[in-house]
């Protein structure tokens, strides 16, 4: 039994895992959202804006106390159009998408609405930051929001560590097997 190439083919199992690996780590996730997270609305928005790291279907999007139209999806750029608002006060934009790769992701950006609004929201109001629209929008960063990936929905791919413990062991294992070869050659000699 030839145990060098027994570890070089093990070494070469590890990098090849640690390869196919690494895509599995490029999750979608959340960049930016309108509202932003802690923003304090001086106005009512026209709609509702979602932008993620990747192409993602979306699931729900809601605000409690809201009526939200249809949500259109563009390039990871979900809008969704606001039909009806609640009074002034604070409020949660709950969102669930999938990205390409069958994750879900799940999240909630806390906000507020500094004013009561009429019935509906005026057209002209865009989700943009500006001195008209809001008094202070804070945006939200990849880390802000609640983001979960769902293993029983992904299809039951593994998590991403498991793939990393597999790749260190497949060459901690070679190098052994190969340092194994080394001593016995030189201990035979």
């Amino acid at each position: 039994m030839d145990f060098r190439r027994i570890g070089s083919a093990l070494l070469l199992t590890g990098a090849a895992l640690l390869a196919l690996a690494t895509p599995a780590f490029a999750h979608t996730s959340l960049k930016s959202s309108s509202p932003g997270e802690g923003a304090v609305l001086g106005a009512v928005p026209s709609e509702v804006v979602l932008t993620f790291s990747g192409p993602v279907s979306v699931e729900t999007v809601s605000v409690a106390g809201w009526e939200l139209g249809a949500a259109g999806v563009s390039d990871g750029v979900v809008t969704v159009p606001v039909q009806t608002v609640g009074n002034a006060g604070d409020y949660e934009l709950s969102y669930r998408v999938k990205s390409d790769d069958g994750h879900a992701i799940t999240g909630k950006v806390k906000f507020k609405l500094a004013v009561s609004p009429s019935v509906t929201p005026s057209p002209s109001v865009t989700p943009s930051v500006s001195a008209s629209t809001v008094v202070e929008e804070v945006p939200v960063s990849s880390a802000a929001p609640e983001r979960q990936a769902d293993a029983a929905e992904s299809g039951g791919g593994l998590p991403g560590w498991i793939w990393i413990l597999l790749t260190v062991g497949a060459v901690v294992v070679g190098l052994v097997v190969r340092r194994v070869v080394r001593a016995s050659r030189v201990g035979g000699s």
